[in-house]
């Protein structure tokens, strides 16, 4: 997967908005970022700006990665809904029909051999399509498009348990024992 195919993607994408919306300027989106070829993918419900997370949430997803033991070019962060004029309110399950699609696209292009599920609606965004609560710590799967067979999706807490406003130490050992598991699923 070469970078250029998720550019031409989200590019796509911003069109497709922009005459659903009748924006007349290109939407702000938040596409996502990492390597272009990783091995796991992280998949946030909203994104925070143009970077699916504030900059205390990057700091955490380093520190997150890196005892993951994940190169920067292992990785790749993502939401489910993309556009941010949406991410000031819950997600519609209309948003979610809308994106939902694109996010398969991308995982398909991406290609990765395990996706992690940050809370238990992005889990069940991911993998049914619905907006319902899936339990942390279950795996499930999806089929991608062009992907030989399935791929694990990592249900675990929403990422805010490791900030400061939402820091819950149990919560946060439960997650770091979900990761353990992805971590397993994609050792050599």
């Amino acid at each position: 997967m070469t970078s250029e195919g998720l550019a031409d993607l989200e590019a796509d994408y911003r069109k497709l908005v922009s005459s659903i919306c009748g924006i007349p300027s290109p939407p702000q989106v938040c596409f996502g970022q990492g390597g272009a070829a990783p091995r796991v993918v992280f998949v946030l419900g909203l994104p925070n700006g143009l970077h699916p997370l504030d900059p205390e949430g990057q700091e955490k997803f380093t520190q997150l990665r890196s005892a993951m033991q994940l190169e920067s070019d292992d990785v790749y962060i993502t939401t489910v809904i993309k556009t941010l004029n949406l991410a000031s309110r819950p997600p519609h399950p209309a948003d979610v029909r809308r994106d939902r699609p694109w996010l398969e696209r991308q995982l398909s292009r991406l290609a990765p051999e395990a996706i992690v599920a940050f809370g238990p609606k992005v889990g069940a965004m991911l993998t049914s399509g619905e907006i319902q609560d899936c339990g942390a710590g279950q795996i499930s799967s999806v089929e991608l498009e062009g992907v030989q067979g399935p791929i694990p999706v990592h249900m675990t807490h929403e990422f805010t348990v490791l900030t400061r406003q939402g820091r819950d130490e149990a919560k946060a050992r439960e997650m770091w024992s979900h990761l353990r598991a992805v971590m397993e699923a994609v050792s050599p």
